[in-house]
């Protein structure tokens, strides 16, 4: 889910018909302005973007790699939301100091030829659904605090708490300065997933490598038996 593994996502290209209405926005934040027109014009609003990502080659990676991506935001009568970021879900609760909201999307993933080096003989981690639950509050009229967690109904079968604390301030209707701090949790399946090895994983990877080693000693045997050849 590009929610879960983005760092840091830029937008090159915006159009939409409510800015106001996006899901995930920082309206609620202190400090952010709007203006007085009428927002119930339309049942719909979206917002549609061209973003380039930049994320690990895989959880646990040191090594990064960017990519364009599509940003579509689309909610229905400032309930119902669809989105590349969360998913197809809805928003329970937004009184403008608490917000409660639910979505389904993709979960977590790794593959092999994500790093073929790396993780050869680790085994794919196929990626399936994953129900999010996200709660914000604003904290005495200066930060909102917001807790978000994930439930994949993956390969990983692992459950994800990220909780942050993010204040800023509007400069004008149309720029915002804000500060976002956050820490997240994994529980035992999220981490053995990505980041512990079992034998059968390590017996595979010894496997591999060794057919390796056998085909590049082939390799070296038939170049020096060539090289022999021409010499004789």
């Amino acid at each position: 889910m590009r929610a879960f593994t983005l760092l840091a996502t830029f937008l090159f290209v915006f159009a939409s018909t409510d800015i106001y209405a996006q899901a995930g926005d920082n309206r609620r934040l202190p400090g952010y302005q709007t203006d007085d027109r009428d927002q119930t014009e339309s049942s719909w609003s979206y917002t549609l973007g061209v973003g380039v990502a930049t994320y690990p080659t895989y959880e646990g990676s040191d090594e990064t790699e960017s990519d364009f991506i599509p940003l579509v935001d689309i909610t229905y009568n400032d309930r119902w939301f669809a989105s590349t970021d969360a998913g197809i879900g809805v928003h329970l609760i937004d009184d403008g100091l608490n917000y409660f909201g639910a979505s389904y999307g993709t979960g977590y993933e790794r593959y092999e030829d994500d790093d073929f080096r790396a993780l050869a003989g680790l085994g794919d981690i196929e990626q399936g659904g994953a129900l999010q639950l996200e709660y914000s509050r604003i904290v005495y009229h200066i930060a909102e605090l917001s807790i978000i967690a994930v439930r994949d109904f993956g390969d990983s079968d692992a459950t994800t708490i990220d909780l942050s604390i993010a204040s800023g301030y509007g400069l004008s209707e149309s720029q915002f300065i804000g500060v976002d701090l956050s820490a997240s949790w994994a529980d035992d399946n999220y981490m053995d997933s990505f980041f512990s090895v079992s034998q059968a994983a390590i017996d595979r990877r010894n496997s591999f490598r060794s057919e390796e080693q056998s085909l590049a000693e082939l390799g070296r045997h038939s170049s020096q038996h060539v090289t022999s050849g021409m010499s004789s």
